[in-house]
C-alpha cells in the first residue's frame, strides 16, 4: 500500500496457484490479520494478531480451515517493554503452557520458569535462573527442580582482550546479530518458521539463506498446530 506495508501474497507451485495469503493492518502498522487460501479460494488457516501502543504483540489467535480457534497465545510485558509472561491454550481454551521471565534493572533475564500440560494436568517443565558479571555476561546459570532445590549449576568462562571486549570464537558467533548498517527481512512457512533470510548492508541486499524443513508430525484441522523449536514466539 501507500505505507510499503505487504497486504498480498500469491504462491504458486509448477505455475498453478497454490496458496494465497491477505494481510490486514492496524493504523500501527501492526498485522492485524493474515488469512491464507488454498488455490481454489477455500480456507487455509488464518491468524489474527493484536499489539500494544508500544507494538509488542499481546496476542495471536490461530484458526484452522474450518475456521474454528484452535490456538491462543497471549503475551505480557512489563513498563520497559520485556516479555514477562506467555501463556498459550489449546483448541478447547484450555492452558497448556505458562512461561515466566524476571528480569534486572538493566534488562537482563535474570530467571525464566516454564509449566505445560500432560495427561490434562500442568507440570513442571524447567527452572532457570541467571548471574552476570561486571561486563554483562552471563557467569552462572543455576537450574533448579520443581522444589527450587538445585539440580545443576552451569560457569561458562571468558576471555577479553585488551580493551575489554569479550573475544567470540567463530563459531559462538549469533546469526541474529546484525552489524551496524545492516536490515534483515524474513519469510516464514504456514508454521511461523522462516523459511528464506535475507540480509541488507545500506538497502542492498548482501547475503541471503534458504532453508527446507521437513515437519514430521503435521497439524491437521482436528488437531492444534504444533509449537516447533524454530517458531519465533517460542
Amino acid at each position: 500500500d501507500d505505507k510499503r506495508r505487504h497486504l498480498k501474497e500469491l504462491r504458486y507451485v509448477k505455475g498453478e496457484l497454490h496458496s494465497t495469503y491477505i494481510y490486514e493492518h492496524y493504523e500501527s502498522d501492526g498485522v492485524k490479520e493474515t488469512k491464507s487460501t488454498n488455490g481454489d479460494g477455500s480456507l487455509r488457516y488464518r491468524t489474527v494478531d493484536m499489539f500494544d501502543v508500544q507494538g509488542n504483540q499481546i496476542e495471536r489467535l490461530h484458526y484452522s480451515a474450518d475456521d474454528k480457534l484452535n490456538s491462543h497465545v497471549k503475551w505480557e510485558y512489563d513498563k520497559k517493554g520485556n516479555m514477562i509472561c506467555c501463556l498459550q491454550y489449546n483448541e478447547g481454551g484450555k492452558l497448556h503452557y505458562k512461561g515466566i521471565k524476571k528480569y534486572d534493572d538493566n534488562g537482563k533475564l535474570i530467571e525464566e520458569k516454564a509449566d505445560h500440560l500432560k495427561d490434562d494436568k500442568m507440570i513442571f517443565r524447567n527452572w532457570h535462573k541467571e548471574k552476570y558479571n561486571a561486563d554483562g555476561d552471563i557467569e552462572e546459570t543455576t537450574y533448579l527442580n520443581e522444589d527450587g532445590s538445585i539440580d545443576e549449576v552451569y560457569t561458562p568462562k571468558y576471555e577479553y582482550d585488551k580493551d575489554g571486549k569479550r573475544i567470540i570464537p567463530p563459531w559462538a558467533l549469533d546469526p541474529d546479530i546484525l552489524a551496524a548498517g545492516e536490515t534483515e527481512t524474513r519469510e516464514h512457512d504456514d508454521i511461523g518458521n522462516w523459511i528464506k533470510k535475507t540480509t541488507f548492508y545500506n538497502k542492498i541486499p548482501v547475503n541471503i539463506i534458504v532453508r527446507e524443513i521437513t515437519y514430521y508430525d503435521d497439524p491437521t484441522e482436528n488437531n492444534p498446530p504444533l509449537v516447533h523449536a524454530l517458531a519465533d514466539y517460542v
